[in-house]
């Protein structure tokens, strides 16, 4: 598996000067620049993070900043469904990501419609197998949802080492397609991580997409936080509100009251108030 991972740096990072990092980020995944990438001011970062050392088992991901004030954004983990599809090739490049490839193949242009205007971006080729995730062992490659939702769940432990600052940030769940089982059997992990621990918490506020699999969609999502303070409201082409029973019934406990509203905005987290919602459950 020696020659995917090479390929992936080729593919990603060479061509481009890899230079120091800042806020604590790693430099070997800095990535100043895409071959055809116009200018932009936000950072990017590309690489790999190790989830069984034994098996050789390693996802690769692409970090996007937010374009403006990112210390102070979100962090939105986007996923692609299949099974087998590239989070990279899909979502970043050709759907939500900061730049879509122009026309002839020879380079790219800003999409001005990327969620990083809101947030900072994580896409993640998974499972291993996927885009340029891989594993050193052959039975890693016979995998299913709950191995799924567990090395995702290890990614974001060992990814949190390399970008510490985005441990206690808010985090939305979001992705399409079979990412409709992904995206909800992912936030059972991590709120069965917040029940355990006495260490840090994911600090969890919200899940959308447009979802395979689920007892309902609506145009948005809602999730309400113990307090009763609401949190940030997504739109896509549908948003998931239910999914499997035991799934959405322990996110249900994790965040308190869903919502489902009938609405359409253009832009996400910018705070305004949709009409009147109806309780989804």
């Amino acid at each position: 598996m020696a020659v995917r991972r090479l390929s992936a740096v080729v593919m990603v990072v060479v061509m481009v000067v890899l230079v120091g990092g800042g806020s604590g980020y790693p430099a070997e995944d800095l990535v100043v620049r895409l071959p055809g990438q116009p200018y932009v001011d936000f950072k990017q970062y590309a690489g790999y993070v190790d989830l069984d050392l034994r098996t050789g088992k390693s996802f690769f991901y692409y970090f996007v900043e937010a374009d403006n004030d990112a210390d102070h954004k979100p962090l939105t983990l986007w996923l692609n469904g299949g099974p087998g599809c590239s989070s990279i090739g899909g979502g970043a490049f050709t759907e939500l990501g900061p730049f879509f490839p122009l026309g002839d193949g020879r380079g790219l242009r800003k999409n001005t419609q990327s969620w990083n205007k809101a947030s900072n971006l994580l896409f993640v080729e998974s499972p291993a197998g996927v885009g340029w995730s891989y594993s050193n062992t052959t039975s890693d490659y016979t995998t299913n949802d709950a191995q799924t939702a567990w090395d995702m769940y290890t990614f974001f432990l060992n990814w949190y080492k390399k970008f510490p600052s985005f441990v206690s940030r808010e985090l939305f769940l979001t992705g399409e397609s079979y990412a409709g089982h992904y995206i909800p059997q992912l936030a059972v992990a991590l709120l069965n991580h917040n029940e355990q621990s006495t260490d840090f918490k994911f600090n969890i506020k919200g899940m959308a997409g447009m979802f395979g699999s689920c007892s309902f969609c609506c145009d948005y999502v809602i999730l309400n936080s113990h307090d009763g303070n609401e949190t940030d409201r997504w739109q896509t082409q549908e948003l998931f509100a239910g999914g499997a029973d035991e799934a959405f019934n322990h996110i249900f406990k994790g965040c308190g009251r869903v919502f489902c509203l009938k609405y359409t905005l253009s832009f996400f987290f910018q705070g305004v108030r949709p009409g009147p919602a109806h309780d989804c459950g």
